[in-house]
């Protein structure tokens, strides 16, 4: 098998984790990304990126009908939308780093240093999700639902309505 479908069943098996995991969070009272989502999350862009440098050696069209006739990650129906989608990942990643340092610093640092961090991550995180939301309102709605929903990005933070 060409490491190019190898890729692809890894990112679909990612993505059936990834759901398994987003419908526990799913249940809980009050929705809350865990550290085992955010580790499959970044196991997911970093099968993305290799996906993305496997994809170099074929053309847009070559690399769309791949997709299409594996009928899986369809959500990727171009190597445009991957990097998009690796970019929004990075982004959301990047964000549940940068809030839960915060939550960090807000329950457990208090030296004199801790306002000064606290403020720096807050406006990075209020900087990553307004990226996040420029690169998604640029795209159409269904594609990005689509998106969104291949990647198994929780409604709670990175829905449509949400941003």
């Amino acid at each position: 098998m060409p490491s190019l479908q190898r890729q692809l069943v890894t990112l679909e098996m990612l993505v059936e984790e990834l759901a398994d995991e987003l419908g526990l969070l799913l249940a809980q009272v009050k929705p809350e990304i865990s550290l085992h989502y955010l580790a499959l999350l970044k196991q997911y862009l970093k099968s993305c990126k290799l996906l993305a440098y496997e994809a170099d050696t074929h053309t847009e069209q070559g690399f769309s009908e791949i997709i299409i006739n594996q009928g899986i990650c369809t959500h990727l129906v171009s190597k445009k939308m991957l990097f998009v989608q690796n970019k929004l990942i990075t982004y959301a990643i990047e964000y549940y780093d940068a809030t839960s340092k915060l939550n960090d610093i807000r329950d457990i640092d208090f030296s004199e240093q801790a306002d000064i961090r606290f403020d720096l991550l807050n406006v990075k995180a209020i900087k990553l999700k307004a990226q996040f939301r420029t690169v998604a309102t640029a795209m159409s709605k269904p594609d990005y639902c689509m998106l969104q929903k291949g990647a198994c990005l929780p409604d709670f933070d990175w829905g449509w309505d949400n941003l």
